[in-house]
């Protein structure tokens, strides 16, 4: 599910959201307050951004991070959205209590997770915990295995 190929996939869409969020802006590639040759690579699908990347970069473009990621990730019926809470205001606290959330409605251990979206357990649990700013590729992983949009997961980010 979660293959390379589907990945790579994924991260396409992103980079095509990423680039009319920009152009809709009016903003050049070196305006986004990053190396130029990243965003391009961002763009094109080539490069696989921190979530505190693209909390800033959405930040710069006028959009949510979860607007980038539209079309990006499984879509699962029903699958419902995180509860919003006020009391998670940082960008990491706030992900890693919706994958948290994720998680325990799939009825999921972290090793279970980590073992299907090969991600490392220890890594879960630091996601969860908002001590780890996740890479795209990561969350988009995360998502599939959980069969939810990505978007999802950035719900409030």
């Amino acid at each position: 599910m979660d293959s390379p190929e589907t990945i790579e996939a994924q991260m396409r869409i992103f980079g095509q959201n990423l680039r009319r969020a920009r152009k809709r802006t009016g903003l050049a590639q070196d305006k986004l307050g990053i190396d130029k040759a990243m965003v391009s690579q961002l763009e094109l699908g080539e490069r696989s951004p921190r979530l505190t990347t693209v909390v800033r970069i959405a930040g710069l473009l006028e959009v949510t991070p979860a607007a980038l990621l539209k079309g990006v990730g499984a879509s699962k019926a029903g699958v419902g959205l995180p509860p919003r809470r006020h009391d998670l205001q940082e960008p990491l606290a706030r992900f890693g209590a919706n994958l948290l959330w994720a998680r325990l409605r799939e009825g999921t251990s972290q090793m279970e997770l980590g073992g299907e979206a090969r991600v490392d357990r220890g890594g879960i649990s630091a996601l969860e915990q908002g001590m780890r700013a996740p890479k795209m590729s990561t969350i988009l992983k995360l998502a599939w295995t959980l069969e939810m949009p990505a978007a999802t997961l950035l719900r409030g980010v």
